[in-house]
């Protein structure tokens, strides 16, 4: 019974330790009671900005064109430049009345007045001070029988307007198929400088501006 008794003892201490062990392992993988906090995400808004140095975009949320969380990047202005736009100076005015400067053409008896077909118009003036304008009209004549007789100038503001006229047989004439021409030269006289004309010839127009 002596012999037995160490050993025993020396059992209950081995079986104490392994319990002991096994509740250490225990405790180390349980859980500690404290909660882990997940870290805070943070929401990037993407701004869309263009330059004009580069042309390019912004890419669009979660593109390789930026890192998920940059702050958003400020678009850039560039420098006022100079202020370049003209201001508009009023010109030269011209009274809005329709003067007529020359009579229309009388047509002779058993004739009457029909406008021309126009071919060319020129503008010419003399070098005096101020200048005098006057047109070089060329027109035609649709026949034989047709002739010129003279033209008209009315000024209503800044329209100037021409009538050029042929006379032609009032009752049923024979004529000729011959298309001919004529040139005449009508004067304007003189124009206020600085004003843009609008010339009218018939069924022809062109501009100018007065010097």
């Amino acid at each position: 019974m002596r012999s037995i008794r160490p050993v025993g003892l020396l059992a209950g201490f081995l079986f104490t330790l392994f319990v002991a062990v096994a509740c250490d392992a225990s405790n180390d993988n349980a859980p500690t009671g404290q909660t882990a906090t997940p870290a805070p995400t943070v929401t990037a808004s993407v701004v869309a900005s263009v330059t004009a140095e580069t042309g390019g975009g912004s890419s669009a949320p979660g593109s390789p064109g930026g890192a998920p969380g940059a702050p958003p990047a400020s678009p850039t202005s560039k420098p006022a430049g100079p202020d370049t736009s003209v201001s508009s100076t009023p010109g030269p005015s011209v009274t809005a009345t329709a003067v007529p400067i020359s009579e229309t053409p009388v047509a002779e008896a058993g004739r009457t007045l029909v406008l021309a077909p126009i071919e060319s118009v020129q503008v010419v003036s003399t070098k005096s001070m101020p200048p005098q304008y006057s047109l070089i009209v060329g027109s035609g004549l649709p026949s034989g029988c047709a002739k010129y007789a003279g033209a008209t100038v009315e000024y209503r503001g800044a329209q100037i307007i021409v009538k050029v006229y042929n006379s032609m047989p009032a009752a049923p004439t024979p004529c000729t198929a011959i298309y001919g021409y004529t040139t005449h030269s009508v004067p304007l006289g003189a124009l206020t400088p600085g004003v843009a004309y609008r010339i009218q010839v018939n069924d022809r127009a062109l501009d100018l501006v007065a010097q």
